[in-house]
């Protein structure tokens, strides 16, 4: 069970780090409530394209996005 909970953990701790730190989620210019769902709906959907598309190139680490744009 511990390590099932681990494993959880790390998935959701990376998501919130490329959500922060590549996609700046931290910070909106919203000027009101729908500007901002919008924002959030647009960055979320994003990574999630992301992780669909790395899913779809077979690559083993689907979290790693940069790598779809600054491949090696």
């Amino acid at each position: 069970m511990r390590r099932l909970f681990n494993s959880v953990r790390q998935i959701i701790e990376t998501v919130n780090g490329q959500l922060t730190e590549q996609f700046h989620i931290e910070t909106n210019h919203a000027h009101s409530f729908w500007g901002l769902c919008a924002r959030l709906y647009t960055k979320l959907t994003a990574h999630t394209l992301c992780i669909y598309i790395n899913r779809l190139l077979g690559n083993p680490d689907f979290l790693h996005i940069k790598a779809l744009a600054f491949p090696i």
